[in-house]
């Protein structure tokens, strides 16, 4: 025995030793070697290095347990190969297809977060696990629910699809208006890294722009409020321009009239 194998088998050993020494006896722990693999409680070891905890840890160093081809897999919490209650895959699939190679993390049973080939960090309640179907990110930081993602600017961008959205309506110029009469623009340093900003206190919002639990605040909420006040003004300004046109179009008729007057007086 030589070269990777040798090591596998030493590794294994130490997996052993330690396993030995935490447990209360060395019966409980199982080492097969067969073809050349080293199994830990299990006897058909699927990879250099297969170690296989009953319904609780399993892990697979060389070739992937579940036979896809190379990888490192280790999960906790799940009494088969595979995806567990949390569980780390390396190389979910064979081959550089879609976002593979690539590093998956999963909790029940289900991957939460991909980093795919291009370094790209996908996050979602559901990403899937192979290599062609699963959720391939297309920006540095995607969810893959809202569509909001980091640009490659380093710009987020909120997801905003009238798709995600229901009991879609008009913001009312009236509730825009009190919502931006109490705003209070207000300066300070935050506590972590003494950064000077200016901005809002989430807590001392009006309620149409606060946040769930008024601990973050939503741009896109002030940003409509602040929209909606600036087109009623617009429009305020528009009508008082169409008076003021009015009244000098009356003025100018005044003015014609009394030069008649006077130049009849003559």
């Amino acid at each position: 025995m030589s070269g990777p194998k040798a090591m596998a088998f030493i590794a294994a050993l130490v997996v052993v030793f330690v396993l030995w020494s935490v447990s209360d006896s060395v019966a409980q722990q199982a080492l097969v070697v067969k073809d050349g693999k080293v199994g830990i409680n299990t006897d058909d070891p699927k990879a250099p290095l297969h170690v296989y905890g009953t319904g609780d840890v399993f892990g697979g160093f060389g070739v992937d347990p579940g036979g896809a081809g190379p990888g490192f897999n280790f999960g906790y919490g799940g009494g088969s190969l595979g995806e567990s209650s949390g569980f780390l895959d390396v190389r979910p699939g064979n081959g550089p297809v879609g976002r593979n190679p690539a590093l998956l993390f999963g909790t029940s049973n289900l991957t939460r977060m991909v980093i795919d080939n291009e370094g790209f960090v996908g996050l979602g309640q559901s990403l899937g696990d192979g290599a062609t179907t699963g959720f391939d990110p297309a920006h540095p930081i995607h969810h893959q629910e809202s569509g909001a993602h980091l640009s490659l600017a380093g710009v987020w961008e909120n997801g905003s699809s009238r798709a995600l959205k229901e009991d879609i309506e008009p913001l009312a110029a009236g509730e825009a208006l009190l919502a931006f009469t109490g705003l209070e623009p207000v300066s300070y340093v935050y506590k972590a890294n003494g950064e000077k900003r200016v901005g809002f206190i989430a807590e001392d919002v009006p309620e149409l722009v606060a946040s769930p639990g008024r601990s973050t605040l939503s741009s896109l909420n002030l940003v409509a409020v602040l929209t909606k006040v600036v087109q009623e003004q617009q429009k305020r300004i528009g009508e008082l321009e169409s008076r003021l046109d009015g009244n000098e179009r009356l003025l100018e008729r005044i003015a014609r009239l009394e030069d008649k007057v006077e130049a009849g007086n003559h």
